[in-house]
């Protein structure tokens, strides 16, 4: 050691070395104590090691929770470690969300959670690398939500489960919102092969307005069929039925339409919102239709109920020209359209 430039440790320093192997402490190093020594020290590693693998394994599934519980995707989460943008992770870059999971980590249980990334042990994590070490603690991690989205649409059609009576079913409490557990329990009836974290990450994705609960209108924006989307704008839960209605907009009309003659815009129109009606793209019947519409219940249709309808899928109009398909549908001049001028035009 001094001929490499290093000083020789003090036999004060090799002492405690020295009992560590001299098991029964009679001033000899026998055979037998170095080996078990050296046992004892392999014991001891493998332990550690075994129990730093085990940390490195619930700090990625951490992270891969968290990744599939947001919605986001394993390549999100890399392009924002990245910050070089050289695409690979130094262990520095990678330890910014290592340590965000577990802080108190000593350095031998950072080394195993970068090695589970590192597969070639080049000492760099790429993309492939990060996303391989993330799916192998978590199937769907890289299954993006919208097609969990999907997969539970399906599982609804599969069923023949109507989107609007389920919602009413799962609401427990009846306040036309579902709430986390509602959610919950609601998904764990359909026997999906998602996870929590899937559905959490899916309510995320539905609750559009990040209030915490999904409305009806929320949850037929994405479950429902077109008209069903439609509806959804229009259609109030049961138990709100008694919330009062928004007053008819006021006649914006600057001209007198021709009654019953209809010109080529407003053909158009209104032939678009029979379509999108049908039973074939609806699933209800235009009678059905009509009643789920009829939000005040007054077996009429109002001008209200009529401009969100038309805007809901020709939000381009203007509210004068919609009061003029207003009045195209309306041919008694009566102020609200009835039932068989619904369905004489739009059935």
């Amino acid at each position: 050691m001094e001929s490499a430039g290093h000083s020789a440790p003090s036999p004060a320093v090799l002492m405690p070395v020295f009992n560590y192997f001299d098991a029964n402490a009679d001033g000899t190093v026998s055979i037998q104590e170095f080996a078990a020594a050296v046992s004892r020290y392999n014991t001891r590693q493998v332990l550690k090691q075994d129990l730093d693998n085990k940390i490195a394994q619930e700090v990625i599934e951490r992270i891969a929770r968290s990744v599939v519980r947001t919605g986001h995707r394993p390549q999100d989460l890399f392009g924002t470690l990245d910050r070089d943008q050289n695409g690979r992770l130094s262990r520095v870059e990678l330890e910014l969300v290592i340590l965000g999971f577990q802080p108190d980590l000593a350095l031998s249980e950072r080394e195993a959670v970068f090695a589970r990334f590192d597969f070639d042990g080049s000492g760099l994590v790429d993309l492939r690398e990060f996303c391989a070490a993330l799916q192998s603690v978590s199937d769907s991690i890289l299954v993006a939500v919208e097609e969990k989205v999907r997969l539970i649409g399906r599982e609804f059609q599969h069923k023949a489960l109507d989107i609007h009576d389920s919602f009413v079913a799962f609401d427990r409490n009846g306040d036309g919102q579902l709430s986390r557990e509602e959610w919950l329990r609601a998904m764990s009836v359909l026997d999906l092969p998602l996870s929590t974290d899937d559905l959490e990450a899916v309510f995320s994705h539905v609750d559009r307005n990040q209030d915490g609960v999904v409305s009806i209108s929320e949850f037929l924006q994405l479950f429902g069929s077109p008209v069903a989307r439609a509806l959804s704008v229009l259609t109030p839960y049961p138990s709100l039925l008694r919330t009062p209605v928004a007053p008819p907009l006021p006649p914006t009309c600057v001209y007198q339409p021709l009654h019953g003659v209809e010109s080529f815009w407003e053909k158009e129109a209104l032939d678009l919102v029979k379509s999108c009606l049908s039973v074939q793209r609806s699933g209800l019947g235009i009678v059905e239709v009509f009643r789920r519409l009829d939000i005040d219940n007054s077996e009429t249709m109002t001008s209200y109920e009529f401009h969100r309808l038309l805007t809901s899928y020709r939000p381009d109009l203007t509210s004068p020209q919609v009061d003029q398909l207003f009045s195209k549908v309306n041919i008694s001049r009566s102020g609200a359209i009835t039932l068989s001028e619904f369905v004489r035009r739009l059935g």
